[in-house]
């Protein structure tokens, strides 16, 4: 996959201003201590923009910096254009509400809700989302349970965006048959 983790605020600018103007994208938000530490976006097979917010266990931006990435994201969840997905909404849409106070227009998909109703026999995990719609081999103990450092965090959380995306167009096919 291409991961970019985007370090200055040219590159947020940039990716924010492509989202804009995509038809879909999937979204996940990795949390400490309750408050976002990365977000990522794929709105593409096999490509992922990171936002990271914590570095080492400190800010990577200024206050002000920070205030001017969340203002852009939150016009971007705010946008009715792009359809947004994510996989189980609960928890990332909660995060971006109570931490942020940012309200997403235009939520389109929950992959984990979808999966649930076409196989409801089965787990409804990412993971095994994973093993059904994609190609992508089993990642989901590379980032939890200890701290394995920033980047293997980064990659984690931008191929939960890439494989939610790739999943969400599998399962949109499955129902639409």
């Amino acid at each position: 996959p291409q991961i970019d983790v985007l370090t200055t605020m040219a590159e947020i600018h940039c990716a924010v201003n492509y989202l804009h103007g995509v038809d879909m994208f999937a979204f996940d938000i990795e949390t400490f201590n309750g408050q976002p530490s990365c977000i990522s976006f794929s709105a593409r097979p096999h490509h992922a923009y990171v936002i990271p917010f914590i570095q080492h266990f400190n800010p990577v931006w200024s206050a002000n910096d920070e205030l001017h990435i969340w203002t852009l994201l939150a016009k971007l969840f705010a946008d009715p254009n792009p359809k947004k997905v994510a996989q189980n909404i609960a928890f990332d849409g909660h995060v971006l509400y109570a931490a942020m106070g940012i309200q997403i227009n235009n939520f389109y998909f929950d992959t984990m809700h979808a999966h649930k109703l076409l196989h409801a026999e089965l787990p409804k995990g990412l993971d095994t989302l994973t093993s059904i719609y994609t190609e992508y081999p089993y990642y989901k103990d590379n980032a939890k349970g200890h701290w394995y450092g920033d980047d293997v965090l980064w990659k984690y959380n931008a191929l939960d965006s890439i494989c939610t995306y790739l999943c969400a167009r599998g399962i949109i096919q499955d129902l639409i048959e």
